[in-house]
C-alpha cells in the first residue's frame, strides 16, 4: 500500500516516536511510506525522517487557536495567511503521491486540511486525550463526515472518542509499541548499586502535569524513613518548575540523593541504570512512551491510575498503580521493592515478558495494518 502520514513535528515526544516507530515498521513490510511535516518546530522530526530514510515533505502545518491571548490569536492569524498555500501543496502532494491510505496524527491539522480529505481512506491516529465539551463533540461530529476510522492508541483513548459521539464502529485501539532488538540485549540486573542503593527514575518531560512533584515527596519519605536509594530525573521543561523542583530537593535535604540527568536520547542508557520507574501523571497520559520502554527493558513500573497506564501495567506483577497526586502511596510500594529484591528480580522478569507478548512495534504495525485494509475496501467499494 501507499500510505502518507501527516505528522507536524513541531517537536519530538511520544507521539513523533510512535509516529516514526509505525512508519519505519510499514516501511519494513514492504509498503511506500511517506509524510508531510510542518516548516514550524525545531527540525529534529525531519532529520530523524531523514536518519531512517522516509521521504518527506514540509508543509505550514500549524494551529487554529480558540484561546483569546496575544500569542495564540498571532499564532491563528499566521496559519490562516499561510492556509492557501497549505491546501494548494496539500493537493499538489496527493496528486503525485495518489495515497491509498492517508494518515492524520493530530486534530489541529486534520481540521485545517478538512476540506481536502478523503472520507474513504483517511485515518485518524488519536494520541492525545481531550475535554467531554460540546466543542470537541462538534469538532469530533465534524471530523468524522471526513475520516475512515479512528484509531485511538489506547483503549483509553477508544473510549474517550465514543463518548465525543463518534460511532462504535469506525473506532478502533492499537496499544503503541515498540521496537525491541536492541532492547532484548539490554542489562537484565535491577538489583541495585553495590552500595544497596536502589536507582530510582522519572523519564520524560519535566512539568506539573507528570506528577514530579509528587516523585521529589515520594522520596522525601523515603528518606524520613532511612530508606537507601538514588533518584535521577531525566528530561526537560520549564526552566522556572525546574528551579522550583530543585529548591523544593533542597528543602526535604534531597540534594545528595537525587541527580538531575537532564535530556538523555539514549533510553538503553536510561533504563539499564534504573533499578525502578516512577510514572507518577497527574494527567491522563493516553499511552506512554516512557511505560512500555519500561516494560521491554526489564524495569518494574510504579504509575499512577490515569490515562492508558493501566493498560501498560499489570498491578502486582510488573509493577504496582497508586492514586494520582499521592506520593504516600508511591513511597509504599517502592518500600516494598527496595526491601525486596527477589520481587523486584520477579516483575523485572514479568514486565519483559509483557513486553514482549503485547507491547511490540511488530503487533502495532499488523495490527494497524488490518484497519488500513479495511479502509482500501471501503475506497473501492465507494
Amino acid at each position: 500500500m501507499k500510505i502518507l502520514f501527516v505528522c507536524g513535528g513541531g517537536i519530538v515526544s511520544g507521539k513523533e516516536i510512535i509516529t516514526l516507530s509505525l512508519m519505519e515498521g510499514l516501511r519494513v513490510r514492504g509498503h511506500d511510506v511517506r509524510c508531510i511535516t510542518s516548516t514550524w518546530g525545531t527540525g529534529e522530526f525531519a532529520e530523524r525522517l531523514k536518519a531512517t530514510g522516509t521521504p518527506f515533505t514540509k508543509a505550514p502545518l500549524g494551529f487554529i487557536s480558540k484561546t483569546l491571548n496575544r500569542s495564540a490569536l498571532l499564532m491563528t492569524l499566521h496559519q490562516m495567511l499561510k492556509t492557501p498555500k497549505l491546501w494548494r501543496s496539500y493537493k499538489a502532494y496527493l496528486r503525485e503521491f495518489k495515497p491509498d491510505i492517508v494518515v492524520q496524527s493530530n486534530f489541529h491539522h486534520a481540521f485545517l486540511l478538512w476540506p481536502l480529505m478523503d472520507a474513504r481512506n483517511t485515518i485518524f491516529h488519536v494520541h492525545d486525550p481531550v475535554a467531554q465539551t460540546d466543542f470537541y463533540r462538534r469538532l469530533f461530529k465534524l471530523l468524522n463526515r471526513r475520516l475512515s476510522a479512528f484509531v485511538g492508541v489506547s483503549d483509553f483513548i477508544r473510549d474517550m472518542i465514543v463518548q465525543l459521539g463518534v460511532p462504535q464502529a469506525k473506532v478502533f485501539s492499537v496499544r503503541n509499541g515498540i521496537d525491541i532488538k536492541v532492547i532484548e540485549e539490554s542489562n537484565d540486573n535491577h538489583s541495585g548499586e553495590a552500595n544497596g542503593s536502589v536507582k530510582i527514575g522519572i523519564v520524560g518531560q519535566v512539568g506539573e502535569w507528570k506528577g514530579h512533584d509528587d516523585f521529589i515527596e515520594a522520596l522525601a519519605g523515603l528518606r524520613r524513613d532511612a530508606f537507601s536509594f538514588h533518584g535521577v530525573i531525566y528530561g526537560n521543561g520549564d526552566a522556572g518548575y525546574i528551579k522550583s523542583l530543585k529548591e523544593k530537593i533542597d528543602d526535604y535535604k534531597l540534594t545528595e540523593h537525587v541527580r538531575w540527568a537532564g535530556f538523555v536520547g539514549d533510553a538503553e542508557q536510561i533504563f539499564s541504570a534504573t533499578d525502578i520507574c516512577i510514572v507518577p501523571s497527574r494527567s491522563q497520559d493516553p499511552c506512554p512512551t516512557v511505560a512500555i520502554e519500561a516494560a521491554h527493558f526489564g524495569v518494574p513500573l510504579i504509575a499512577t491510575r490515569q490515562g492508558g497506564l493501566p493498560e501498560l501495567v499489570l498491578d502486582g506483577e510488573t509493577g504496582y498503580l497508586v492514586d494520582a497526586r499521592s506520593p504516600e502511596q508511591i513511597t509504599e510500594k517502592l518500600k516494598l521493592l527496595i526491601q525486596d529484591a527477589a520481587l523486584r528480580q520477579r516483575m523485572s522478569q514479568a514486565a519483559r515478558a509483557h513486553g514482549l507478548q503485547h507491547l511490540t512495534r511488530e503487533r502495532m504495525v499488523l495490527e494497524m495494518e488490518t484497519i488500513f485494509a479495511r479502509s482500501c475496501r471501503i475506497k473501492d467499494d465507494a
